[in-house]
């Protein structure tokens, strides 16, 4: 019997013990996977404030014309109301004021193929003081010039409101995680799975899902991984968006059309605020 072989045994032993263990890593680490990932992909909560509940906000205000237009019934349909305002004399432009649960207005646009650039911010932590040349506007709102991909110009006014009294924030609506992108998906390509097609360019096609995944996650890396729900729009912080309804703003024309876009958004702010005292108990 040859004792030379004998004390290769405890090493051998010390293996098969180290890869009994990364095993049972494995299985616990795609355990872990499979639950969280099982969990982000659970429906998302329905919202409390929706277009059932404010359906009896009064929209009756001097001066101007209030029509309610229809909102789809959804439990997570991120809309509460949308209006059409219009002043009652005049030929001031009337004005599309939207009131929707917090999200990033400015991606939200960017993902539909439009430029949004700021033209003027009123809050406390704003860019800066409005342009001199679009007068004074009210504060805790921002400004925003949009032109479409066939370069027609709108404004649109947004602010954020709290859910509960809709007061004014200095939330800016960049900074919401809804939804967040880095760079728009290309509006030319659609994720049509694994094909001889989709093999011929690889690496482009490979880019493009990978941005499309990554902007899906909100830019979020657990949420990319799959290990978080991706990021919908806010249940604390609701967003007042008013735009212009003409199809484009001439630039001689902006001044007198930012005025009328804020003036109606001031009016439904006014309104929201007063329903929401009257209905606060003393």
């Amino acid at each position: 019997m040859d004792d030379s072989a004998r004390p290769a045994e405890p090493a051998g032993r010390g293996r098969e013990a180290a890869v009994a263990v990364l095993l049972v890593l494995c299985v616990v680490l795609v355990a872990f996977w499979e639950i969280m990932s099982n969990r982000s992909q659970r429906p998302f909560a329905p919202f409390a404030l929706n277009a059932a509940s404010m359906a009896e906000v009064p929209l009756q205000a001097p001066g101007w014309t209030v029509t309610r237009l229809p909102i789809a019934y959804d439990p997570v349909e991120p809309n509460v109301l949308a209006l059409l305002v219009r002043p009652t004399k005049g030929n001031a432009p009337a004005a599309l004021v939207r009131l929707v649960h917090g999200y990033n207005m400015v991606d939200c646009l960017r993902i539909k193929g439009s430029t949004v650039e700021l033209v003027a911010d009123t809050r406390e932590t704003g860019e800066g003081a409005p342009a001199a040349a679009l007068g004074r506007y009210p504060p805790g709102l921002q400004l925003w010039r949009v032109r479409t991909s066939s370069d027609r110009a709108t404004l649109t006014a947004t602010a954020m409101l709290r859910a509960g009294d809709f007061a004014r924030t200095s939330v800016d609506t960049r900074s919401m995680p809804f939804p967040r992108v880095d760079i728009p998906d290309n509006p030319g390509w659609f994720p049509q799975g694994l094909s001889w097609r989709s093999l011929r360019h690889p690496i482009r096609n490979g880019r493009l899902f990978l941005r499309a995944k990554w902007n899906a996650s909100r830019t979020d890396v657990l949420t990319f991984l799959g290990l978080r729900q991706p990021h919908w729009a806010s249940e604390e912080l609701l967003t007042l968006v008013s735009s212009s309804v003409d199809a484009a703003v001439p630039a001689e024309q902006e001044v007198a059309v930012a005025e009328a876009v804020i003036a109606a958004h001031s009016c439904v702010h006014a309104l929201l605020e007063t329903w929401a005292k009257d209905r606060t108990p003393p």
